[in-house]
């Protein structure tokens, strides 16, 4: 079943560091002469690429361009702010439907790319009205942190070494495991000296 599955994989994009790609994408041949993207990533990643939302019961509405109190792309954020700060890592999922002779325009019109290439330039190549992706949802993962990680750090504070940590993780996320961890006290998220660097 997986592998009759993974023969309709027709391009698959990686999540990639070194481009700032913060998504992951693969086309798959769904029959009825469609082809469905589906696309995992950062939470800010997914929504600059999302026009609509798929609602609870199936239907699907316009996805707000800005977060207005009460909307749908408010209650969106408020949600995965909500998780990031549990702490999780939250990870956001849409899906596309596109004609397969679109797809096959598209591998026609760039003919000296591979179908991941073609499938990278159709989701970071300029505007996706026309794609019409919709927004599924998001889910929040934990990675639990190690039991001997925060008696290293007190060891560590104490030795006079400043701990610093590096994170993937949204910025909440970051701050949550921070404080978990005993890397930061709930008053230094106040403090002008409390520094976080986004990337």
């Amino acid at each position: 079943m997986i592998k009759e599955r993974f023969k309709k994989v027709k391009a698959h994009v990686p999540k990639s560091s070194e481009e700032n790609k913060q998504f992951s994408a693969c086309a798959v041949d769904e029959g009825d002469n469609f082809i469905t993207i589906h696309i995992k990533g950062a939470p800010e990643a997914i929504l600059n690429m999302t026009s609509s939302i798929c609602g609870e019961a199936g239907n699907i509405e316009a996805m707000p361009l800005s977060a207005e109190e009460g909307n749908l792309r408010s209650s969106f954020d408020n949600c995965v702010d909500e998780m990031a700060g549990t702490p999780l890592r939250v990870i956001a999922f849409a899906h596309a439907d596109m004609p397969k002779s679109t797809w096959d325009e598209q591998l026609q019109e760039h003919q000296g790319l591979s179908p991941n290439e073609v499938l990278a330039k159709l989701l970071t190549g300029g505007p996706l009205s026309w794609l019409d992706i919709k927004l599924v949802g998001a889910f929040g993962l934990q990675d639990k942190v190690r039991g001997k990680v925060k008696s290293a750090i007190k060891h560590s504070a104490k030795a006079g070494i400043n701990v610093r940590m590096i994170s993937g993780d949204m910025r909440k996320t970051a701050e949550a495991v921070a404080l978990e961890v005993g890397l930061i006290k709930e008053e230094d998220l106040h403090k002008s000296e409390y520094i976080v660097m986004d990337a």
